[in-house]
């Protein structure tokens, strides 16, 4: 790992009457721009990916990878840092930061076939470990990767045979999970 990738996702946050919400996204299994599985294949994570020169800043990252794989156009307010850290992923290293937003409560998203998310949902940070952690999660994400054929070796440091796990998202979920004041900012 020679270099470090800068990253950053966005975390939109809503109130609700028994606490804040999240929106998570779905990934798609299959990558079609690449031709080869997705990283992170059908985990649910929040929105984000790599810097890009234009973004200047990587709040801007974070909101252009939103806009990008969602296909949101509404508004996008209220962003703040919620945490950076790093992470390792199929043999690069990366800076990821995380920003909390607000968005509509009821967005309207474009999902395609070929896209990067295949859902969104709206949960509370504690029901969001609780399902991702899950082994009835675990073994639907296996059978997935059976199914679709994403441990073959041909895909090399991209073949799936066990669940590629953002922790920094789980990190991310705890954070949010444990500051009480981010339901009166949003």
């Amino acid at each position: 790992m020679d270099s470090i990738t800068q990253s950053a996702s966005l975390c939109p946050i809503r109130p609700t009457e028994q606490g804040i919400e999240v929106l998570l996204t779905r990934r798609a299994f299959w990558n079609y721009e690449k031709n080869r599985p997705m990283r992170y294949p059908g985990e649910w994570v929040f929105a984000g990916g790599s810097y890009e020169n234009r973004d200047k800043k990587l709040v801007r990252t974070a909101v252009r990878e939103f806009r990008e794989e969602l296909k949101y156009e509404d508004v996008i307010s209220n962003t703040r840092l919620l945490r950076s850290d790093y992470q390792d992923s199929h043999g690069k290293r990366y800076f990821v930061e995380f920003y909390a937003a607000a968005i509509d409560s009821d967005p309207k998203f474009t999902l395609t076939e070929k896209g990067e998310v295949i859902a969104v949902k709206w949960i509370s940070p504690v029901n969001a470990l609780s399902l991702i952690r899950s082994e009835e999660f675990d073994n639907e994400q296996l059978k997935e990767y059976g199914r679709r054929g994403l441990a073959n070796s041909e895909y090399g440091i991209y073949a799936v045979t066990d669940r590629q796990y953002p922790i920094q998202n789980d990190i991310t979920l705890e954070f949010i999970q444990s500051i009480p004041e981010l339901r009166d900012l949003y």
